[in-house]
């Protein structure tokens, strides 16, 4: 495919700690992350090889999309984040709240 994707912290580090971002690749044309994933994604406590097969993937397929305020990102972002998006009100973390925010806008 010729199509860029969202995704969050857990899915691209699912693909990353086997050394499967080769996959990836082969799919899509480019991968976009939030900035909210991406400091996930480099926290301390992320294992080393997710850490490095990412920087490896980062060069030229990651996109890292920093969400500005008051923009309708941030807005839908922190609906989503706080729960307000959701009938049970059930939260959702940062990265994949930004995620989403970045998509549904896009969409």
């Amino acid at each position: 495919m010729n199509k860029p994707i969202f995704y969050d912290a857990d899915c691209l580090e699912s693909f990353l700690f086997v050394d499967a971002g080769y996959v990836l690749e082969e799919l899509f044309s480019k991968i976009v992350i939030p900035e909210q994933v991406y400091q996930e994604i480099m926290n301390e406590s992320t294992p080393l090889i997710v850490k490095r097969n990412f920087e490896n993937l980062k060069e030229s397929f990651v996109e890292i999309r920093e969400i500005y305020f008051p923009s309708q990102e941030y807005v839908t972002y922190k609906s989503i984040e706080k729960g307000f998006w959701s009938k049970t009100g059930k939260v959702c973390g940062s990265g994949e709240s930004a995620a989403m925010g970045l998509l549904l806008v896009i969409i």
